[in-house]
């Protein structure tokens, strides 16, 4: 079988690499984010895809790529609601210089003295030609005014309902420097089982090291909690299909000789369709990345966008 390497096409999610996209440019032309983002303003769901339509881009672009909507596990948000509060950004600067916070801010307090109500939860973007999850939301955002937490049962207010919580308790003998981390169960905690507790303490430190002491005080270092999120499975949208590769040029590139350049061909990643196939040498340009086929690689675009290439196919 011949060796294979699959390059994949990347979709946007809250934490793949930078889109390139400049807020930057445009809101230093005075646009409002509501005149491309059209839907914010009535959108009452999480799911509720926000990105400028085509439409709206190709009032100045010709040729305006949108990506696909990014996932989250939130479930329920309503941009309506919060546009019709006003600008936050002065509770959430309230809150930082309260120390009340719940994370460490980082540098978003300077981001804060904005008179864009939309800035106060996506920081940054004045000063942002990419598009990245650090324009996100934070958590500690959302409790700096939604504070009455009851973890973890609340969590399923605003996230999805498929997680796993696993809740364990660092415990150790008085006295002692290290932890070990015993896992209970929520019902454990609601009846106050100490002595359930306690010996699954003294199983864990036996069945570790061997021996246990059941008449030694043990003390709760810290009490941890973790979420495993149930997502569903990934699908990419499927390219255009027609086999289409057409080359935008040519060039000179030196492959397996420094002292010989070939004649390769140049295609625009972009611009190929599912089923396109291509031999090398050959250069296939996109943003961010070239792919680079030797003399006898070949190449087959799959249905979803990744690159196929066979080493030495022909």
């Amino acid at each position: 079988m011949k060796p294979a390497l699959i390059l994949l096409w990347c979709g946007a999610m809250w934490v793949l690499p930078a889109a390139p996209f400049s807020h930057k440019l445009h809101l230093g032309l005075k646009l409002e984010c509501v005149t491309c983002h059209n839907a914010a303003a009535a959108s009452t769901k999480a799911s509720d895809n926000l990105l400028p339509a085509k439409t709206a881009c190709r009032q100045c672009h010709e040729d305006a790529q949108i990506p696909a909507p990014p996932s989250s596990r939130v479930v329920a948000f309503s941009h309506s609601q919060h546009l019709k509060m006003g600008n936050l950004a002065p509770v959430l600067a309230a809150a930082i210089d309260k120390k009340t916070y719940l994370q460490p801010p980082g540098d978003i307090r300077r981001h804060l003295n904005t008179q864009n109500a939309c800035e106060a939860c996506h920081r940054g973007l004045a000063e942002s030609d990419q598009v990245t999850a650090a324009a996100m939301p934070q958590m500690a955002d959302c409790i700096v005014c939604h504070n009455e937490i009851d973890n973890p049962f609340s969590c399923e207010k605003c996230h999805a309902k498929n997680a796993q919580h696993q809740i364990h308790l660092d415990l150790r003998y008085m006295g002692q420097e290290f932890t070990l981390q015993v896992p209970v169960t929520l019902d454990q905690l609601k009846r106050g089982d100490r002595k359930g507790i306690r010996t699954a303490f003294d199983e864990l430190y036996e069945l570790r090291y061997a021996h246990h002491s059941p008449d030694e005080p043990v003390e709760m270092v810290n009490i941890r909690l973790g979420a495993i999120g149930k997502r569903p499975k990934l699908s990419f949208p499927s390219l255009a299909s027609g086999g289409r590769a057409a080359p935008s040029g040519e060039r000179k590139a030196y492959f397996t000789s420094a002292a010989k350049p070939l004649t390769a061909k140049v295609y625009r990643r972009e611009d190929l369709s599912a089923g396109a196939e291509i031999a090398g040498p050959v250069l296939i340009q996109e943003h961010g990345t070239t792919s680079v086929l030797f003399e006898h690689d070949q190449c087959r675009v799959a249905d979803s966008g990744e690159l196929i290439i066979t080493i030495g196919a022909g």
